[in-house]
Formats: structure tokens, C-alpha cells, sequence
């Protein structure tokens, strides 16, 4: 499955490529209409609201999914923007280090630990990132 989600992942520049005369902001507009619509029908399907009731009855996960919401929006519409300004290979470092940051900022303010085969992982990561530099 993992394999199948990285390849699925390298064809998205090949995705919005054509898509270069419509503005990277409607494309995301679109990403996000069509993502909540589905995670809809899903939670609908499931019947899985529970956790959405408790959730909005405290501020401060409101705000940290808030704060998540727009760090994605912020990722995917400046990937967007760069695949239609033909700048795929300058995105691509940025694409790769966002779930990096992300692991980061949950430890920091979400006090998550990793596992070891997650530590391990994320290590590998970060040097790969670190030996791509070189």
C-alpha cells in the first residue's frame, strides 16, 4: 500500500500539469470543497460523529486543527503553484520535508512520542534529506 501511495504521490505534477491556466488557489478550492464532501460521506456512511462533537467543545483542538488546516493549505497551494509555474524539481525538497515538520511540531506541541520503528524512520528520513544537500 505504501509503495502504491509514493507512486501515487509522483504523478500528481503529471495531475496538475495541464491544469497550468486554471489558478493554483481554485485548484485548491477545489481539493478542499471535494475532500470535505467526502470525508462527509464517509463519517455520514459510518456513522462516526462522536469525535466531532467532543472536539469542538474544546477551544484548544479547534485551534490546533485549525492550525493543521492551514499549514496543509499552505503546503498543497504552494506545490500547486509550483507544478504550474513548471517548478517541480524546486518543489519536490519542500513536498518531502513538510510530513518531516509535521512530526516535528507534533512532538513539540502535541507532546507525542515516536515509537522506534517510527524514530528509525524519521531518522532515515532526515538524512536522506541531509545527504541530499551534499
Amino acid at each position: 500500500m505504501r509503495h502504491w501511495c509514493l507512486f501515487h504521490r509522483g504523478l500528481f505534477p503529471l495531475y496538475w500539469k495541464p491544469l497550468h491556466a486554471v489558478p493554483a488557489l481554485q485548484i485548491l478550492c477545489h481539493r478542499i470543497v471535494w475532500s470535505a464532501l467526502f470525508v462527509t460521506l464517509v463519517l455520514l456512511y459510518k456513522q462516526h460523529w462522536r469525535w466531532l462533537f467532543r472536539l469542538v467543545q474544546q477551544p484548544r483542538n479547534v485551534a490546533l486543527f485549525a492550525l493543521s488546516s492551514a499549514t496543509l493549505t499552505l503546503n498543497w497551494g504552494i506545490y500547486i503553484w509550483a507544478v504550474n509555474q513548471g517548478k517541480v524539481v524546486e518543489a519536490s525538497p519542500g513536498y518531502f520535508i513538510n510530513p518531516l515538520v509535521n512530526v516535528l511540531l507534533g512532538r513539540l506541541f502535541l507532546a507525542e512520542r515516536l515509537n522506534r520503528p517510527q524514530a528509525l524512520a524519521v531518522g532515515l528520513a532526515c538524512l536522506k534529506r541531509a545527504l541530499a544537500d551534499c
